[in-house]
């Protein structure tokens, strides 16, 4: 009888989470749940086999966890977009109960400006199709291979740097606005107020646009292959 190696069982264990459609992110928190499960029954005691096979009941069985994850993250468009707007709006209210003007967040030149240097940088980086393929999938669209999957991710992590981008040249603008407006203060509170909405508006699109997006491209498929 072959001896048990806990390596090739966990290897084993990680490919059955792939085939039920558990992503890599999820895959590797499971793992280290199981791994921190079986040294604490063996450090109580008990055999290697035994403690895995007790620390993969505890944590249920592969077809079941990737049921239960494809539930938690295969939401239809109409799901993705309430999310949205729940954000924005308590954004929105926030500044309303704190008796700033909420419309502030409507100011073109820093929105253009972070809106302007992700699609351009996207563009550039990815071309227009790439770019598009992006939000097609995030928001729904028949999933591609898995080998697009990684490119479409980079995709995100590209707008998402750009966004943060878009807010620190706001903020370089406005520095240079200020210093050319000593000698009038009255100008000097609204670059200011440029500088902090040009902020705002990077973590927005960066945080609840690319980031999220990304996350919605990374769904589980329920047909995921075996990858060697």
């Amino acid at each position: 009888m072959a001896k048990f190696s806990l390596e090739t069982a966990i290897g084993t264990w990680r490919r059955e989470l792939q085939v039920a459609g558990v992503n890599d992110e999820a895959r590797r928190e499971l793992e280290d749940h199981l791994r921190s499960s079986v040294e604490r029954a063996i450090d109580a005691g008990e055999q290697v086999e035994q403690a895995f096979a007790r620390a993969c009941v505890l944590l249920g069985e592969p077809v079941v966890l990737g049921e239960e994850f494809t539930k938690e993250t295969n939401m239809n468009p109409w799901s993705k977009l309430v999310g949205i707007v729940v954000a924005v709006a308590a954004i929105w209210l926030v500044l309303f109960l704190e008796g700033l003007h909420a419309e502030m967040l409507l100011q073109w030149p820093p929105l253009l400006l972070v809106l302007g240097l992700c699609a351009g940088g996207l563009v550039a980086s990815h071309g227009p199709k790439r770019a598009w393929r992006a939000l097609s999938v995030a928001f729904g669209g028949r999933r591609p291979p898995l080998g697009e999957i990684a490119e479409l991710r980079e995709v995100c992590r590209r707008g998402h740097r750009l966004a943060y981008a878009g807010g620190v040249l706001q903020a370089i603008f406005g520095a240079i606005g200020i210093c050319s407006h000593l000698d009038q203060p009255s100008l000097i509170g609204p670059w200011i107020g440029d500088i902090l909405i040009g902020l705002v508006h990077a973590v927005v699109v960066a945080e609840l646009g690319f980031a999220t997006m990304e996350r919605w491209i990374a769904r589980p498929a329920p047909d995921a292959g075996v990858v060697a």
